[in-house]
Parts: structure tokens; C-alpha cells; sequence
């Protein structure tokens, strides 16, 4: 609920709009129907399983992204600082459809 809350307040007023609603449901709806194929990634990538990646993580993630091309860790640290929506220095699972669209 949160993350929805996050990315769907486009105007930074920590509220959602009226005209934010209908952006709110499609995101959750784009993460409903990814959701499976997000948590295949996570089996992959998550070394550690907790849940959520590091930035090691997702570096391993965007070079098999990359087909197997060299990734550098500014690329890391900006795809990171887009999709943590949360702000906690973590990218969890509702958060992972953000990263792959920085990425592209």
C-alpha cells in the first residue's frame, strides 16, 4: 500500500487525488499480473533471501538483463535510486517493476 501511495502521489502532496486514483489502480494492476514472474527473478537473484535486493543483487539481475554485458556500479547506483520507492535503501518486490523500467 505504501509503494502504490509513493508512485501514485505525482503531485508530492502525500495524498492520493482524484486524478491519481486511476494511475494508482493501473500500477497496482501491472504489479498483480508481473507478480509471478517478479517472484522467478527474486528465487534467482535474492542470494540472501530476505526479501528484497541489494545493490550486488541487482547488478547481477541488469548484466543478465544486459546479456551478460558489464554493468557499472554508477548504472547500479542510478537504476537503484529510481526504483527504491520507498526510500529504505532496498529494492523489494513491488519496487522490482521499477527498476526494470529505469533500466529500459
Amino acid at each position: 500500500v505504501e509503494f502504490i501511495l509513493k508512485v501514485a502521489d505525482t503531485d508530492g502532496t502525500d495524498a492520493i487525488g482524484q486524478d491519481e486514483v486511476l494511475y494508482a489502480l493501473k500500477v497496482w494492476s501491472t504489479y498483480r499480473h508481473a507478480k509471478e514472474r517478479i517472484r522467478e527473478y527474486f528465487e534467482k537473484y535474492d542470494f540472501t533471501r530476505d526479501g528484497y535486493f541489494d545493490h550486488d543483487e541487482l547488478k547481477l539481475f541488469l548484466v543478465d538483463l544486459n546479456d551478460g554485458f558489464k554493468v557499472t556500479k554508477e548504472e547500479v547506483d542510478w537504476v537503484f535510486s529510481r526504483a527504491d520507492v520507498l526510500g529504505d535503501g532496498k529494492i523489494h518486490e513491488v519496487e522490482f517493476l521499477s527498476a526494470v523500467s529505469a533500466w529500459y
